[in-house]
């Protein structure tokens, strides 16, 4: 399991937090409501699970309420994002599989559709979904393009108008992350990208809908700095911390699990003010 997320942990910190979520008696007249999370591989989250322990340890602000998520109370065993990941993925293999036709026969086939039922059991194909968010991720590769670079700004605002016109959602809340990986808030402010995003979240036409959120103040520091030293001669002591290259932002757990945590809660303030 290579991929966390920044972003599988941003559904379960959407509900975690209680930022959506809804009274027992109000859920059956609420639609389910999706997110998309997209952008580049980023917005996959490449950071090796074994980094994802160094938030039991980590000293910034709010970590150890991170850290509750990921693990149990005691102990480090997987926690209640991790039950919502493996939820959804054994679902997805078996709707794969149910597709594909690898499960055969009307008894397994059976069995396999009203497993994924209930996994599954909290939609109510009566009541029905609606898109309610997007968050965008990316731009690493965009900053070697004049073209992309130079554009970013527009291009982004176009982005957002397209996908609200092709969902039918004319103000849905869309949350922007700032290209994070020069590391400090100086050399950020330098990049075309970084700016680019910033410049077409404000822009006068959003106001309150759409927002950027930085994520260089979460960059992994303790694993670049040994990176720099030579990950391949300190290679026990990064691969606690780190699990990738820079533009990867050190593929550390605890960097993706922080920008989720701040992705999720722009977007909670943009939906309630979009209410």
């Amino acid at each position: 399991m290579r991929t966390i997320l920044s972003m599988t942990l941003f559904a379960a910190l959407l509900s975690g937090f209680g930022a959506v979520t809804v009274d027992a008696a109000d859920l059956e007249k609420k639609k389910l409501q999706i997110f998309i999370l997209a952008g580049q591989s980023n917005m996959v989250g490449h950071a090796h699970y074994i980094t994802i322990p160094a938030l039991l340890t980590a000293q910034e602000p709010g970590v150890t309420e991170l850290a509750k998520l990921a693990f149990n109370e005691g102990g480090i065993a997987p926690g209640a994002a991790r039950g919502q990941l493996e939820t959804r993925i054994k679902r997805d293999k078996l709707n794969e599989a149910l597709r594909t036709k690898k499960i055969t026969g009307d008894d397994q086939i059976t069995a396999a559709q009203e497993e994924v039922k209930k996994l599954q059991a909290e939609y109510d194909a009566g009541t029905g979904y609606e898109m309610a968010g997007i968050v965008w991720f990316q731009g690493f590769n965009d900053q070697f393009s004049p073209a992309f670079r130079d554009n970013y700004k527009n291009n982004m605002i176009a982005f957002v108008k397209d996908v609200r016109k092709e969902y039918q959602v004319p103000h849905m809340p869309f949350v922007i992350g700032v290209m994070g990986t020069s590391i400090t808030k100086e050399e950020v402010d330098k990049n075309a990208v970084s700016v680019g995003q910033r410049e077409a979240a404000a822009a006068a036409e959003f106001k309150g809908t759409v927002t950027s959120v930085e994520s260089y103040p979460f960059y992994a520091v303790d694993a670049f700095e040994i990176f720099k030293k030579g990950w391949a001669q300190h290679l026990l002591e990064f691969s606690l911390v780190g699990s990738e290259r820079p533009y990867h932002y050190m593929g550390s757990g605890k960097f993706f699990v922080r920008l989720g945590d701040a992705l999720a809660t722009a977007m909670v303030d943009l939906m309630k003010k979009t209410k």
